[in-house]
């Protein structure tokens, strides 16, 4: 493209203030010195819009660099766009990120995070999950209420233990229980309702009471 930029000696760098004509596909910056196609530094990590006054260095070679975004006009985002791999660091402190209106993160890979202890605090939480898998020794919770809604679940255990104030169930159709012995205990009452019921044993069937009635 035409330039007009004032001859430098080979040595010279100079700095001018200029405007950002276009970023479709190549970053063109106007400035007294003339029309350049320009690169972002690699330290400038705000992304250049049209419309923006930025700070340009130029070499004896041509080359033009946008060092910063000087002035930008309101309402319009600002988008920090860095080349590569990133990583942050403080060897001897604290990074943190904080946000009015939100803060997002997103990937179409994965997302790591590698704590020695994790805690997340909100009013509302919303998670979906297509698969979930949880590894560790213990799992404690404590909450007022719990709803689960769920097409199947299994579960296989060495011991289950619950104690609660009040268990109510209702299996609309067919309820099994498979055990090598069963013991069932009531302070007051043992009710037992069908409209038919059996009682079989292969041995010995013992019923024991002050006072039995039958029909």
């Amino acid at each position: 493209m035409g330039n007009m930029a004032i001859p430098l000696a080979a040595s010279t760098v100079v700095q001018h203030s200029g405007v950002v004509e276009r970023v479709d596909g190549r970053l063109v910056v106007s400035t007294v010195a003339g029309r350049h196609e320009a690169q972002r530094a690699v330290s400038c990590l705000v992304e250049p819009e049209p419309g923006d006054r930025v700070l340009v260095t130029l070499d004896a070679a041509g080359r033009c660099y946008v060092l910063a975004i000087l002035e930008r006009e309101a309402g319009v985002p600002q988008r920090v766009m860095l080349a590569g791999d990133t990583e942050f660091c403080a060897p001897a402190g604290r990074i943190g990120f904080a946000a009015r209106d939100g803060l997002s993160l997103s990937s179409p890979q994965s997302i790591e995070i590698t704590s020695n202890a994790l805690q997340i605090n909100a009013n509302e939480g919303q998670f979906v999950v297509d698969r979930a898998t949880y590894t560790g020794s213990l799992l404690r919770g404590c909450v007022a209420s719990i709803k689960l809604a769920a097409t199947s679940l299994d579960m296989v255990l060495d011991r289950f233990t619950q104690h609660v104030r009040q268990s109510l169930r209702r299996v609309d159709e067919l309820e099994q229980l498979r055990a090598r012995q069963i013991d069932h205990q009531a302070q007051d009452t043992l009710s037992l309702h069908g409209n038919n019921t059996m009682v079989t044993a292969g041995n010995l069937v013992k019923v024991d009471g002050k006072q039995i009635h039958v029909g």
